[in-house]
């Protein structure tokens, strides 16, 4: 198998949704690696780095490849940037704001941000991420 069949597309429906619940569990993900913890509980299950790679990757391959999702929008950087910030303010409603605060999702975000939309795909997420971990 090449690099470049790799990076290719998967067939399958895009949707919104799952756009969405990619763009939190990496997002969640990512937050919890850079304040130490190697795992994270999402949605009821137990979440680590392969998943949010995964859902990082996804998308990224989605912008890289000018995808449409089944409602006709086609997937940009822009619309990925203004949803990972609406994920984001979904997520301080849902924790709170102590919570939230006490947190490190604004650089989960930029971190998530940076790595998704880079013109070449980052080998994995955590690399970049390790700049971040005190």
């Amino acid at each position: 198998i090449t690099a470049e069949q790799l990076l290719a597309p998967c067939q399958g429906e895009r949707t919104e949704a799952g756009m969405r619940a990619n763009i939190r569990v990496a997002l969640q993900y990512l937050e919890a690696w850079i304040s130490g913890n190697g795992c994270v509980p999402i949605d009821g299950l137990m979440e680590d780095a392969a998943t949010a790679e995964i859902a990082r990757t996804s998308i990224w391959q989605w912008i890289h490849h000018q995808q449409m999702l089944n409602n006709g929008q086609q997937v940009t950087a822009e619309l990925f940037l203004r949803w990972l910030n609406e994920e984001l303010h979904l997520l301080q409603n849902a924790l709170g704001e102590a919570h939230f605060s006490a947190g490190r999702y604004d650089d989960a975000a930029q971190l998530m941000a940076q790595i998704t939309t880079e013109r070449e795909l980052v080998s994995f997420l955590t690399l970049p991420g390790y700049r971040l971990i005190p």
